[in-house]
């Protein structure tokens, strides 16, 4: 499991990589505030994640109001093929992509 946030003046890079299991997502957590307290446009790279907890989506979710509530965009590239299948199985991408 890999969690990377990297800073710009143009935005926020936030990189997942391995398996965010629930033991994982307050550190996911931390980092979704750490960018809300400091908002700036925001890319998740989740090409090499190939699995999340449900609560990690929330978290994700949650992540993408808080920067619409100040304009500003939360981007996803797309995700691992497997990851993929996961969350539109659940009906979870659609939600992500809306929020």
């Amino acid at each position: 499991m890999s969690i990377q946030l990297k800073s710009s003046a143009r935005g926020y890079r936030l990189s997942l990589a391995g398996e965010i299991g629930y033991a994982q997502v307050n550190e996911l957590y931390q980092v979704a505030q750490q960018i809300a307290k400091n908002p700036k446009p925001t890319t998740i790279e989740w090409e090499n994640l190939h699995a999340i907890h449900y609560a990690g989506v929330q978290v994700l979710i949650a992540l993408g109001k808080s920067l619409q509530n100040h304009n500003l965009p939360l981007r996803y590239k797309e995700p691992a093929p497997d990851l993929y299948a996961q969350l539109e199985r659940y009906g979870l991408w659609q939600a992500m992509i809306e929020s």
